[in-house]
């Protein structure tokens, strides 16, 4: 992000070999961390209508919740797209490359902007993932 402007660089598709190696990564995180990942819903993912976008809106809980997103969508073969807050995303632009989209909360109409571009990539067959968090509290 450009503070002195409060721009946001634009958005670019995710690069299919930074997805790749991103999902590698998590993986083996997942591997190490985790004996099981599980979905329960309403009905199979592969089910879905394809020609419909798809947007996840959850708690955010921890931080694993971007990365099971992302190796979910990866598993259902649909496109990945995540919204991520634009101070973070700054601290973490690689995450850039495997779809992230930045979220300015410092600013009502930069969100809305960002809101708006993030509604760009609702095309059939990807899914946005939203996990709005207020404020943080111990």
């Amino acid at each position: 992000m450009n503070r002195a402007r409060g721009t946001v660089a634009p958005y670019a598709a995710p690069r299919p070999l930074a997805v790749w190696a991103f999902a590698r990564y998590f993986r083996s995180l997942f591997r190490r961390h985790f004996a099981s990942v599980r979905w329960a819903g309403l009905d199979a993912p592969g089910g879905w209508d394809r020609s419909l976008p798809v947007l996840f809106v959850s708690n955010h809980t921890n931080w694993w919740d971007g990365f099971f997103s992302c190796l979910l969508t990866r598993e259902w073969g649909l496109r990945f797209h995540i919204l991520m807050e634009a101070a973070n995303l700054e601290r973490y632009p690689a995450f850039r490359r495997v779809g992230t989209l930045p979220l300015r909360r410092d600013s009502r109409t930069g969100a809305w902007r960002d809101l708006q571009a993030a509604g760009g990539v609702l095309r059939p067959g990807s899914v946005l993932g939203i996990y709005p968090q207020g404020r943080r509290w111990p």
